[in-house]
């Protein structure tokens, strides 16, 4: 660098402007050379800068609301007096087929536009261009996006299945061509399309589906649903009729025998059942549309017991499942000792108890290794007249009384005047509450969960909706623990009041329960907000939309 300076300095005034107007030149026909070699591909560019038209839409967004419909928009082009814009059902932004949406002349002002009515998980492209009656239109400027879940079927109910069927119903009219389950499709003839209704035969018992609802490749609907299952086989299988006495075959059952009640039964028993030591039992309801009832005045555990487990069936505390009847106490009231392995309830229904259905009282030594209440509908358990509540649904205030392991999953818990949890005397190894949906719960001064300032272990609460808590005075509490839950994707709404004991990162939805719920004072928590951030992930699955 320096000799070159050196040459510089020794050249003459006219010889260096000789050399500088030399420079120019070269430059300035490079430039050329250039501008004219790239000039085709500047031109091919939506954002040319090319003043003998339009500029081309920048900024193009789309934004998709509610699965099923999208917001478009793009930023203000100079000059222009309107544009246009196109939506077809590809991803290949090709826009010659019938199935295009076009919009003409939107006003020069108008910067968004919402389609409605889109195919649910379809890919879509869409593209604007700016027109003006002076100045050659743009070019368009063309993005893509997938449209979310739509949902045109309805609920499948009770009355839907069998142990090998199901009728999937959609709502009509509406434009379908086959459901998907698995890797298996089925058809839809122009009849079924009329009545919105399909029977899909030759599935598994008891077995967890999800059926797809398509319009050609567009995703229109879908539903999980569990066929009825089958009624246990085996040596240790007792069938017995409606009109046998179950509470016999319960104190003399053999370990691991499954009693197998048929539906629409009703069993009654005024006094409590003694269960037989060292024994696993199983009280199998017939799985189906009417659920046997079993109208319970306590059962009462043995010194040493395996797994009591109620499947498939309606326990109540109404005498002879008549309503307006005097109710009765509890399922388990539980005073001598006893070491158990697990209480289960598992797609049952539990109802009309004063008190609750699981209490520990006493000095004794009593340890139950599990409660789980799964797949289950539980309501109207230890409300009184003065709002407190009588017993919580899991009940234990006595040092010597211990449940190990507490677990509620894909259940729902509603009218229930004391509490869900109360075990403030002693420590737990866990609680799991998940996919649950509770309304109407804990009573004045009451905590939903009690655990005083002992550990309720590993506690967890995920993918759960708290409603209306029950307390009429505002002085119902959330939680007390030696620690704090952990809690995932869980909510609470408005109506919820808790004067102590804030569950932690709940995630508060604004509205109260009866702007989420169908019905909840009636018993039905189907997701009525469609905005609902939670809906196909929190709760209940049963009241999923």
């Amino acid at each position: 660098m320096q000799a070159i300076s050196n040459v510089f300095t020794q050249l003459k005034p006219a010889k260096m402007n000789h050399l500088i107007k030399n420079a120019l030149s070269i430059i300035g026909f490079t430039a050329a050379i250039l501008s004219a070699g790239c000039s085709k591909k500047i031109d091919d560019e939506i954002t040319s800068v090319d003043f003998s038209r339009l500029f081309s839409p920048t900024a193009v967004t789309t934004t998709v609301v509610g699965g099923t419909s999208v917001n478009v928009s793009w930023a203000k082009v100079t000059k222009a007096e309107h544009y246009d814009i196109e939506l077809v059902d590809n991803g290949n932004q090709d826009f010659s087929g019938s199935s295009v949406r076009s919009v003409k002349n939107l006003d020069a002002t108008t910067l968004t536009y919402t389609f409605k009515s889109l195919y649910g998980e379809t890919d879509y492209s869409f593209r604007v261009k700016a027109v003006s009656a002076d100045t050659p239109e743009s070019k368009w400027t063309t993005v893509t996006f997938k449209s979310g879940s739509e949902q045109i079927m309805t609920r499948v109910e009770r009355t839907d299945l069998s142990q090998t069927s199901v009728t999937l119903k959609w709502k009509t009219p509406n434009d379908v061509s086959h459901f998907m389950i698995g890797s298996n499709k089925y058809d839809i003839s122009a009849s079924e399309k009329t009545a919105g209704a399909k029977t899909i035969t030759g599935l598994t018992n008891g077995t967890q589906y999800t059926a797809k609802l398509y319009y050609n490749n567009g995703v229109r609907g879908n539903r999980s649903f569990k066929t009825y299952a089958a009624n246990p086989t085996g040596t240790n299988v007792i069938n017995i009729s409606s009109a046998a006495d179950l509470a016999t075959q319960l104190a003399a059952a053999a370990n691991n025998s499954i009693l197998v009640i048929p539906q629409g039964a009703t069993f009654d028993y005024a006094s409590a059942i003694a269960l037989p030591k060292d024994v696993s039992v199983t009280i199998w309801g017939e799985d189906g549309i009417n659920r046997p009832v079993i109208a319970l005045n306590g059962l009462n555990l043995p010194l040493a017991a395996g797994t009591i487990k109620f499947a498939n069936v309606d326990i109540t505390g109404l005498p002879s499942n008549i309503p307006g009847g005097t109710k009765r106490n509890y399922i388990f009231n539980q005073s001598d000792s006893t070491v158990t392995e697990a209480i289960i309830f598992d797609n049952c229904i539990v109802r009309n108890f004063t008190n609750t259905p699981v209490r520990v009282q006493g000095s004794k030594n009593i340890t139950i290794k599990k409660v789980a209440f799964n797949n289950c509908i539980v309501y109207d358990c230890g409300v009184n007249s003065a709002g407190n509540g009588t017993y919580a649904m899991v009940h234990s205030n006595t040092a010597t009384g211990k449940i190990t392991n507490i677990e509620f999953t894909q259940s729902t818990f509603y009218d229930i005047g004391y509490a869900l949890i109360l075990h403030n005397a002693a420590a737990s190894t866990s609680v799991k509450i998940e996919n649950c949906t509770i309304y109407n719960t804990t009573g004045n001064a009451r905590y939903m969960i009690d655990y005083n300032t002992f550990s309720a272990g590993t506690f967890t609460i995920k993918n759960t909706i708290i409603g209306k808590t029950l307390s009429a005075t505002a002085t119902a509490n959330g939680y007390r623990a030696a620690s704090a839950p952990i809690v995932t994707n869980s909510y609470i709404t408005s109506d919820v009041v808790f004067a102590a004991g804030a569950i932690p990162s709940v995630i508060n939805y604004t509205n109260n329960s009866a702007n989420l719920f169908t019905e909840p004072a009636g018993g039905n928590f189907v997701i009525k907000d469609s905005l609902f951030a939670g809906a196909s992930t929190a709760g209940d699955s049963r009241w999923m939309p």
